[in-house]
């Protein structure tokens, strides 16, 4: 994890961090290099997209959008 997002949690907290993170118009090397090793459930946009009940509805669906895009698929 980057400097930059540590201290962008300590400012702003987890959620509003992961909400910033799915908000962007381009995913971060992070989502890439997850999505690619097979961990896409371990990224910001998979615990947004199956929690929407904590975050944003424009943030939601921003993630459930990428999410869908690099073939990241929810259970159930």
């Amino acid at each position: 994890m980057s400097a930059y997002s540590l201290r962008s949690m300590r400012r702003n907290c987890e959620i509003a961090f992961m909400t910033d993170c799915t908000r962007r118009q381009t995913q971060g090397t992070s989502f890439v290099l997850l999505v690619e090793a097979g961990l896409g459930t371990c990224t910001d946009e998979y615990i947004v997209a199956t929690n929407p009940d904590r975050f944003p509805q424009d943030a939601v669906a921003a993630a459930r959008a990428r999410r869908i895009a690099h073939g990241v698929v929810l259970p159930g």
